[in-house]
């Protein structure tokens, strides 16, 4: 087994549950809108402490009030994800902006997935290891005594 790998795996699950876990309290409790893409801006953040340039859309749309509102998009990435003028599906929740739709979905999904498949492989490499068998010994000794 892989401390790393492991920990990776572990990662990339939370992320996807925490994604899914996300969008289905946005959905269920937020205002469904289609705004249009107004500008690109990028900022520096820090994450993990790594520093990483992120671009993040501006998104104007009428609320539910039937307001007008421009705001930031909480998701970002290295690399615009989003053109100017380009309509998208959002979420409306406590003055902050959500991106939906299936694509979003299906990633959260998929990073479920593989978190998991990362963290099973790792468990499996561990049971099969020397140390695995010591865990088993154990165990097989402990259910003969309880």
């Amino acid at each position: 087994m892989d401390p790393f790998l492991f920990f990776i795996g572990i990662l990339i699950l939370v992320a996807g549950l925490y994604g899914i876990i996300s969008d289905y309290h946005y959905s269920k409790h937020g205002f469904h809108t289609e705004g249009k893409v107004t500008e690109i801006i990028g900022k520096w953040s820090a994450s993990a402490g790594n520093l990483s340039y992120m671009y993040f859309p501006i998104v104007q749309f009428k609320t539910k009030d039937n307001r007008d509102l421009a705001l930031r998009l909480e998701v970002g990435a290295t690399f615009p994800l989003y053109r100017k003028g380009q309509s998208v599906k959002i979420i409306y929740y406590q003055d902050q902006i959500h991106p939906t739709g299936r694509g979003w979905t299906i990633f959260y999904y998929s990073l479920a997935i593989i978190g998991i498949t990362i963290t099973l492989y790792q468990i499996f490499e561990l049971a099969d290891s020397e140390f695995g068998e010591g865990l088993k010994l154990i165990w097989h000794m402990l259910k003969s005594i309880l």
